[in-house]
């Protein structure tokens, strides 16, 4: 699914560019900029970026995250797999098992399992720059050319494709990690726009986009706010 994607990425576009054309601080009404920056210091995420591989990197990054958005839900899901929705799909490139799931406060499945049919966010975490799906500024093109690197791609792109086909959406955010650098991708059903890479122990825009997210409108988030469900006797039909 990568190689299939890889001409619909468009990026690197600066962090802080891509917060302010997406989550405008001035249609977020709850946004108390003097908040988030008595919150954020250089070294919150010290004890995420300094463990050894990714999976014990998942609680400290939660952790660490959490005050930022305590309106979402994140959930440790690598064990976990969405057997609710991926049958439905019936096909084994859906079958998911993403790293993190985010959720409205309050929503989170009672089981384990990632539920994507609820999920806001999905979070990818790689603990070796040769898993990145993306390549540093500078290079000749956005998305990275190598087998690992495309193995990545495809997998971020396989749970969108789910996130959107068992959620009404325009459009759906998803964070990649990779170790001590982040990106926000924004994808829509024709492609996606990626961030430059955030060094997010030290530079506050991932943190302020969880902030802002928390806070911003369903229609912000990319809830389709048109679609409306059917009532009983409608459904009846």
């Amino acid at each position: 699914m990568g190689k299939e994607m890889k001409g619909y990425f468009v990026g690197p576009m600066p962090a802080g560019d891509f917060l302010q054309e997406f989550l405008p601080t001035s249609q977020i009404p709850d946004y108390d900029p003097s908040s988030f920056t008595s919150a954020f210091a250089v070294g919150t995420f010290n004890r995420t970026v300094s463990v050894r591989n990714e999976e014990h990197a998942y609680t400290p990054f939660i952790n660490a995250i959490k005050p930022f958005a305590p309106q979402l839900s994140f959930v440790d899901t690598h064990k976990y797999e969405d057997t609710k929705n991926c049958s439905k799909l019936n096909s084994k490139v859906f079958n998911i098992k993403p790293d993190v799931c985010v959720y409205p406060d309050g929503c989170e499945p009672s089981s384990p399992n990632c539920d994507v049919s609820t999920t806001e966010i999905i979070i990818e975490f790689k603990w070796s720059p040769s898993h990145d799906a993306f390549r540093q500024p500078g290079a000749d093109s956005l998305v990275s050319q190598t087998e690992k690197g495309m193995d990545t791609l495809g997998q971020i792109t396989s749970y969108t494709a789910a996130q959107l086909g068992t959620q009404f959406r325009t459009h759906v955010f998803s964070v990649l990690i990779v170790r001590d650098r982040a990106r926000i991708i924004r994808w829509d059903r024709e492609g996606a726009i990626v961030t430059s890479p955030i060094d997010y122990n030290n530079e506050p825009d991932l943190a302020d986009f969880f902030y802002r997210y928390a806070r911003a409108s369903p229609e912000m988030r990319g809830v389709d706010t048109s679609v409306m469900l059917a009532g009983d006797e409608e459904a009846d039909l």
